[in-house]
């Protein structure tokens, strides 16, 4: 693992070294530092937080078995009879970090803004907040009958295979 080194100043806060606060005092400034970082060769391998083990209600990926007979689908889907369908379910804590992220358009920064401006637990603020979402999909193929033919087709959105908290 490489270890990156990051020195952060302040040309406007009072004080040099240590007998300085390294933030402004002032009650209307409100600092914060994001910082993102992206490798350039990351692992294969991919992890998600399943449901079955985060009892805590954060942001998880969620499986439910499928039957084409219970979905009423047996007359035309061939393959697969049955498969693990997978969603995203829980809860996203807001934070101003993720408005500032580089993937994030300036439209969901202001939004993320607003609702850091909102009191805590208000309707308002928590239907601003970030939502567990898809962040990666894998493919699947289908085989069904449609009219006289049958069809194998790629889905390449279909199977969710992590969550995340989306602003």
């Amino acid at each position: 693992m490489q270890q990156v080194e990051l020195e952060v100043t302040c040309s406007t806060c009072l004080g040099e070294g240590s007998l300085g606060s390294p933030v402004s005092l002032l009650a209307d400034h409100r600092p914060f530092l994001v910082v993102t970082s992206q490798h350039e060769k990351a692992r294969n391998r991919r992890s998600t937080r399943e449901c079955s083990a985060s009892p805590d209600g954060a942001c998880c990926r969620e499986s439910i078995n499928v039957s084409a007979a219970e979905m009423g689908w047996d007359d035309w889907l061939i393959e697969p009879r049955n498969f693990t369908f997978y969603h995203c379910r829980g809860a996203c804590r807001p934070s101003v970090a993720s408005s500032a992220s580089a993937n994030t358009s300036f439209y969901n920064a202001m939004l993320q803004i607003l609702m850091m401006n909102q009191p805590v637990n208000t309707p308002l603020r928590n239907s601003l907040a970030p939502c567990c979402a898809p962040t990666k999909y894998a493919p699947m193929q289908l085989l069904f009958q449609s009219r006289n033919s049958v069809k194998l087709q790629t889905y390449t959105d279909l199977i969710v295979e992590s969550c995340g908290c989306n602003t």
